[in-house]
């Protein structure tokens, strides 16, 4: 299992645009940024998978795609702003490893400076506050 709101490195597991973990006395994150982030891991072969996800969301009327190897898993429309580290998106996904690189997708409408201005000072391009985002094998009777 690959926590990745807690994640420092894995030799398996590359992330682009998931900011380094924050903290403060609601909790810990890490923030997606705009315009998506994206997880690439390593599987030996065809092995089932889960992906957990939990996140706050700050913008008004964000959507979030959350995709596997190009295929969509969850569609997140028309998510209104929570209050700060409150729980607006969760998601259990499964899916099918292919052989080689694999590729997580959660891509986001908005993003802080584009479509949203909730963090007026900080100019990153700022989309969700992930608060549990897990990759793991899943046990199969095989």
């Amino acid at each position: 299992m690959v926590d990745l709101v807690a994640f420092k490195s894995h030799p398996d597991v590359a992330v682009n645009n998931l900011e380094g973990r924050e903290r403060d006395d609601r909790g810990a994150w890490r923030w997606g940024l705009g315009p998506g982030t994206v997880i690439q891991f390593l599987a030996d072969g065809e092995k089932e998978y889960g992906l957990l996800v939990e996140a706050s969301n700050p913008a008004p009327h964000q959507d979030v795609l959350v995709e596997v190897n190009g295929e969509t898993l969850g569609e997140y429309r028309d998510l209104p702003a929570a209050p700060w580290l409150e729980p607006s998106l969760r998601g259990l996904f499964t899916f099918t490893s292919r052989t080689g690189v694999n590729q997580i997708v959660l891509r986001y409408r908005d993003w802080n400076t584009y479509g949203a201005n909730f963090a007026q000072s900080d100019k990153r391009p700022l989309a969700l506050a992930l608060t549990r985002l897990l990759l793991y094998e899943r046990e199969t009777d095989r």
